[in-house]
């Protein structure tokens, strides 16, 4: 049985890291408040003294600990935590041991602000893309999602006041031969 113990103010992250090793790995993991822990278990500490987005990470023969001054430096250090296994252990059809590194880490963004654009007005897509985009986006630790929904290629939101806007611009106009659309080039 796998135990996740977090620090007050930590009960989300570990709320998500019990439903990731559930739904990546189908590992039943138990949260609870941190208390003294035994062999194997997962902690999620708090530690003063580090930035909002900085963790230390440390896998040791006797467990995982992750330690941060915020949410999001905890958040970050799981996401690292993830980073560690390896690929093949998220193949839904492989049952095998996961085996992690003896590591210590110790990371902090450089930058503040570390974004992606996705622009759907010029090239739309589905709405599990997107979550599937943030999800990578958090792998990679980027902070910032610029969601680009507007532009004169298409009208993307819907205002229920101006309903002409996505009858009209949610559909892409595409240049056939012999027809003439505003100043498009020939």
């Amino acid at each position: 049985k796998l135990h996740i113990f977090y620090d007050k103010g930590f009960k989300d992250e570990a709320d998500l890291l019990s439903e990731t090793l559930k739904s990546y790995f189908g590992i039943a993991a138990q949260t609870a408040v941190h208390t003294s822990s035994g062999v194997k278990d997962i902690r999620l500490l708090k530690e003063d003294g580090l930035g909002d987005e900085a963790y230390k990470l440390e896998v040791t023969s006797r467990g995982i600990t992750v330690k941060a001054s915020a949410k999001a430096g905890l958040f970050y250090g799981i996401q690292s935590l993830k980073l560690l296994i390896d690929p093949e252990n998220y193949n839904k059809g492989v049952s095998s041991k996961i085996v992690l590194p003896l590591v210590t880490i110790t990371d902090e963004p450089r930058f503040g602000s570390r974004s992606l654009m996705l622009d759907v007005a010029r090239n739309f897509q589905p709405k599990e893309q997107i979550l599937k985009m943030l999800d990578i986006m958090a792998l990679y630790k980027l902070n910032t999602f610029h969601f680009h929904l507007n532009d004169d290629e298409g009208w993307r939101l819907e205002i229920p006041s101006i309903p002409e806007l996505t009858e009209t611009g949610a559909h892409r106009a595409h240049w056939e031969e012999g027809k003439e659309y505003n100043s498009l080039p020939p």
